[in-house]
């Protein structure tokens, strides 16, 4: 449920920040916006890594 919710989170910021581009263009609070779309990639990766450990836990990989 944490991966999902991660996952949307990201899309939001991600489209938010895409957002936030295309409306200041080549302005200082593009940069702004570069870190929005960054965070978002983030979630998204980390929604993507959460999501694969629930379908094989690595910690069973490891003998626990």
């Amino acid at each position: 449920m944490s991966g999902i919710i991660t996952l949307i989170l990201g899309i939001i910021a991600l489209v938010g920040g895409v957002w936030l581009v295309a409306e200041v263009g080549a302005s200082v609070m593009a940069i702004v916006g570069g870190l929005i779309i960054a965070l978002g990639v983030s979630l998204i990766i980390a929604a993507w890594a959460l999501l694969l450990n629930k379908v094989s836990p690595t910690s069973r990989k490891l003998g626990r």
